[in-house]
């Protein structure tokens, strides 16, 4: 007879097995199914990781971020590592942010949560160069009409990322701007939501993740703005 903890974790992993099948069947790249992989789990996801909204000190790329310590995933331990140190030193930092948090959003409590990464060290490649040389050669089919200005394009399975759409600002009228640009899955699985995965550069030692559903996306300048606020407010 199985163990009894194997039988309880039995049904989560025949879930995640069930939607790598799925997946694979209908030829999904290995960028789609981290994306799937990652609504599921988010989907599956429990509540807060721990509940004290008191700051947490996190080093970080030269900074030192004071953050809620309710909004931590990554790294484990932050919260009581920072109260007998002082301060975490890491070189990535994961939040889970509850879009009430966000300024501008009032969604219902359990509504799935916006999730940032924080990471140590630049975008070797600028976000201009990574639309016209790494996405617009494999841009296939024609191009779609996106919510709120956006125009999206299916993406070729040669580009790695067969199965998602890039939908990114056609013009970005202010010289220098850095153009937005988000790459979605697909909405065909009925196992998880689709993503949308936002990276973009703060400094030349930091650089941000972030992502949320896709039926988010027609407020994608209000979350782009909040997210900006929000990094604002956190840092040192």
């Amino acid at each position: 007879m199985p163990h009894p903890t194997l039988r309880a974790i039995a049904p989560q992993w025949a879930s995640t097995l069930l939607l790598l099948i799925v997946l694979l069947g209908a030829g999904a790249s290995l960028s789609g199914l981290r994306l799937a992989l990652e609504a599921w789990r988010m989907a599956e996801e429990p509540g807060p990781v721990a509940a004290s909204p008191l700051p947490v000190r996190v080093a970080l790329a030269g900074e030192v971020f004071a953050v809620p310590a309710d909004l931590v995933r990554f790294p484990p331990g932050a919260v009581a590592k920072a109260a007998s140190s002082g301060t975490v030193e890491t070189e990535r930092l994961e939040l889970a942010i509850d879009w009430r948090r966000l300024p501008g959003f009032d969604e219902a409590p359990g509504s799935p949560r916006l999730h940032l990464r924080l990471i140590a060290g630049d975008d070797p490649v600028s976000a201009a160069t990574r639309l016209e040389r790494i996405y617009r050669p494999f841009f296939e089919g024609e191009e779609i009409a996106g919510p709120d200005g956006l125009a999206g394009h299916r993406l070729a399975a040669a580009s790695g990322y067969g199965g998602e759409t890039l939908f990114y600002e056609p013009d970005t009228p202010e010289t220098g701007k850095m153009p937005f640009m988000i790459r979605c899955g697909s909405e065909t699985s009925s196992l998880a939501p689709a993503l949308c995965l936002r990276r973009l550069s703060l400094s030349p030692n930091l650089r941000v993740e972030y992502r949320y559903r896709r039926d988010r996306l027609d407020r994608w300048r209000e979350i782009d703005a909040a997210v900006t606020t929000l990094i604002a407010r956190i840092r040192g």
